[in-house]
C-alpha cells in the first residue's frame, strides 16, 4: 500500500482560471483527465469569523502570559542586583529566568528599561 501526500494550493479565482486555461490548452492527454476534473470542481476554502476571533484571542493570552513571566523575572533580577548577587540585568538573564525566548524578551522590554536601574 502506497500512501500519497495530498497538497492544497491556495489560489485566487483569477489564478485558478489561468491554471485551468493552461491545463486545457497544453495537456491534451487522457492521463491528465483527473487533474482537469479537480480543476473544474475545486474545493472552496472558507475562513470562519469565529476561527479568526479565536486565533486573535489565543495570541493575546499567550502575549499576556509572556509579559507576566518577563515582568516577574525582571523584578526578581532587579532584587538580586540590589542585593549584589548579580552584576547586571540583561536580556539573556531575563530570558533564562522567565523561560521565555530572548527575542520575546527584546520585544517587550526596551533597552532604556534594562538600563533604568
Amino acid at each position: 500500500m502506497v500512501i500519497m501526500d495530498t497538497y492544497r494550493i491556495g489560489l485566487a479565482e483569477h489564478e485558478l482560471n489561468t491554471l485551468k486555461s493552461l491545463v486545457k490548452e497544453h495537456l491534451k492527454d487522457d492521463v491528465y483527465n483527473e487533474l482537469k476534473d479537480k480543476l473544474d470542481n475545486p474545493t472552496i476554502i472558507s475562513y470562519s469569523e469565529h476561527k479568526a476571533k479565536a486565533t486573535s484571542k489565543a495570541t493575546e493570552v499567550r502575549s499576556a502570559t509572556a509579559k507576566a513571566k518577563i515582568e516577574k523575572a525582571k523584578i526578581e533580577l532587579d532584587r538580586e542586583l540590589m542585593r549584589g548577587f548579580i552584576k547586571k540585568v540583561s536580556y539573556y538573564a531575563v530570558a533564562k529566568k522567565s523561560g521565555v525566548h530572548i527575542n520575546t524578551v527584546k520585544k517587550y522590554i526596551t533597552i532604556n528599561e534594562m538600563k533604568a536601574k
